[in-house]
């Protein structure tokens, strides 16, 4: 029994040893033959899947330093630094766009306060140098960048502008191209403008409509001139007659100055003060009365002829 086992259990290795064999001669065929196709496609995929991720990052990155740059050119608001971002981040979803407004709405604070940012920031000391006022050559450049900033958004937009997201924007440069024709004069080609902003807004946004028809109505007022009129056809001045001062006042103010008060000098006091004003001292061979006058009942004299009596306590 015991040969029988063993031989049995030989017999069991043997077929588990060739099964084995065939497992691994079977895998290294496959190897052989095709293993290395799969293995550089699944390679393939993770590199793939990697930059994608890359890409994505790098994308992110962008965005987020693109609209960094956007406000801080917000806070110092110069048309330059909003060209620079709308350069360098065109392709950053709208911040070009909006940084092209921006200029252009920069270039218009300067047209309405006729003093434009100067070309050196700061002096040599460190402090900032002021404004400059604007010349008629200077006038005309800053009319042109406002202009010209406007109508890159347009531009830009093309077709896009009668999509509802982009017709915010397409409208601001809109109305900003109708306040430079305003500020040259152009009335017919602000009047325009305002037109297609109206039209442009339609009942999406009846707020901006309403207030392009309400400008594009009021252009015609800047047409009509106001001529001052000369000096020979104004009126003649007339002549007015000075009123007469009043007796009384001139009076009061003679007998009793400004800067001094009313002296009372109370009964049994003795005698005034001989340097009191509107005082007669008494005389050596005169008394004074003790008796208390009969105009005078509660015995006080006020020491400043007509002067009203008070009453003491």
């Amino acid at each position: 029994m015991a040969d029988v086992t063993d031989k049995k259990r030989l017999r069991q290795i043997q077929q588990q040893d060739l099964t084995e064999s065939r497992l691994n001669d079977d895998f290294v065929y496959w190897l052989k033959n095709s293993g290395m196709n799969w293995l550089l496609g699944i390679l393939v995929v993770v590199c793939g899947y990697s930059l994608l991720n890359y890409y994505w990052q790098r994308k992110d990155a962008a965005r987020d330093n693109a609209w960094a740059e956007y406000t801080a050119a917000t806070s110092s608001n110069l048309p330059e630094s909003f060209a620079s971002v709308a350069n360098d981040h065109g392709s950053v979803d709208s911040v070009a766009l909006l940084s092209w407004i921006a200029a252009g709405d920069a270039h218009l604070r300067d047209l309405q306060i006729g003093l434009v940012a100067p070309a050196v920031a700061t002096s040599p000391d460190g402090t900032a140098n002021p404004p400059v006022p604007l010349t008629a050559e200077t006038r005309t450049l800053t009319q042109e960048a406002a202009d010209g900033f406007y109508a890159k958004v347009l531009e830009r937009m093309g077709g896009r502008k009668s999509e509802l997201a982009m017709k915010p924007m397409a409208i601001a440069a809109l109305f900003g191209r109708a306040a430079v024709a305003e500020s040259r004069g152009a009335i017919d080609a602000a009047k325009g403008y305002l037109a297609e902003a109206e039209t442009l807004a339609g009942t999406d946004f009846p707020a901006f409509a309403g207030e392009a028809k309400v400008r594009g109505t009021t252009l015609d007022t800047l047409t009509a001139r106001a001529d001052l009129p000369s000096r020979a056809s104004l009126p003649a001045k007339p002549e007015v007659t000075p009123v007469a001062p009043s007796v009384i006042d001139e009076l009061s103010r003679s007998m009793m100055p400004a800067a001094q008060t009313p002296v009372r000098v109370e009964r049994g006091s003795g005698p005034p003060p001989a340097n009191l004003p509107g005082l007669t001292p008494p005389q050596p061979n005169q008394q004074p009365n003790p008796q208390p006058t009969p105009t005078d009942p509660a015995g006080t004299l006020d020491a400043r002829p007509g002067a009203p009596k008070t009453n003491p306590g």
